[in-house]
């Protein structure tokens, strides 16, 4: 009877750990910022591929201006997979597609 006791006061020291771990990491994960930016091409790989280097660029240009810090690489979440819109207006000589994303990012300390 007493292993059946310090086993399940085993099984909830488990859980508890596991739950506080699950609570910090989702905090942490919240924590991260985002912003959606938008590029127009004239085909819609050239407008993704465009707004994907953007997306970057700005969000390394967002994190110098809070400090001289740097863009956190392990937590950066861009969409590989853009979405799309025709914005040529019918003018099929001209065709024009609008690639929007929504990006996450995280700043840190230069000393990080």
């Amino acid at each position: 009877m007493v292993n059946v006791h310090n086993f399940l006061r085993l099984g909830s020291v488990f859980f508890t750990s596991f739950f506080l771990f699950s609570l910090f990491f989702a905090s942490n994960c919240l924590a991260l910022e985002t912003f959606k930016i938008s590029a127009v091409r004239y085909s819609k790989a050239f407008a993704c591929h465009s707004v994907i280097g953007d997306a970057r660029r700005k969000a390394i240009s967002l994190c110098k201006k809070k400090g001289d810090k740097k863009l956190n690489y392990d937590t950066y979440d861009v969409p590989i997979v853009c979405e799309w819109e025709d914005v040529s207006g019918g003018d099929r000589k001209n065709p024009k597609f609008k690639a929007t994303i929504e990006v996450k990012y995280e700043c840190r300390d230069e000393n990080d």
